[in-house]
């Protein structure tokens, strides 16, 4: 049995194994799907955030325009940077240290994983798949590990300097 990793799993063990080119690919595949429905999927998302969570409403701004653009580029930048580990690490650690600016907290983190996968699902319809699903579940969950720790630990700045 050949040993493989998660693209976004970072660690000093994990780069000892080759990174998983399936996972890799169902996330590039997904994110193409995706992108034709980008602002479907950015629209639900909020909807979604601001209808289950409206107490966080606060921490954007009232024109979402702009922010929902950013939105789904941001995900297309993390999938294009899967095969660039250092990018990778650099991109997600400087978002971290961002968005507790904002006043993100980690608890915030599973709520966004589980409304942009549900998000994604409507947005894309019968294309999407369950393998899509649990993807992007696990991917935007590792990503969130390394956003929150690198807010934590203020590693986001010391990435941008």
């Amino acid at each position: 049995m050949k040993l493989t990793r998660h693209p976004l799993l970072l660690s000093a063990v994990a780069g000892r194994f080759p990174t998983d080119a399936s996972v890799v690919r169902k996330l590039e595949v997904s994110s193409g799907l995706l992108e034709a429905h980008a602002e479907a999927f950015s629209l639900r998302f909020y909807e979604q955030l601001f209808a289950a969570y409206p107490g966080l409403r606060g921490m954007f701004p009232e024109d979402l325009t702009k922010l929902r653009v950013k939105l789904f580029d941001s995900l297309k930048l993390t999938v294009a940077l899967l095969r660039e580990p250092e990018k990778e690490l650099r991109h997600l650690a400087e978002m971290g240290a961002r968005h507790a600016g904002y006043g993100a907290k980690p608890e915030h983190y599973p709520i966004v994983v589980n409304l942009m996968v549900r998000a994604m699902e409507h947005a894309v319809g019968p294309a999407w798949t369950p393998d899509f699903s649990t993807e992007w579940t696990t991917a935007l969950g590792l990503i969130s590990e390394i956003m929150i720790s690198a807010a934590e630990s203020g590693g986001g700045q010391a990435a941008t300097a």
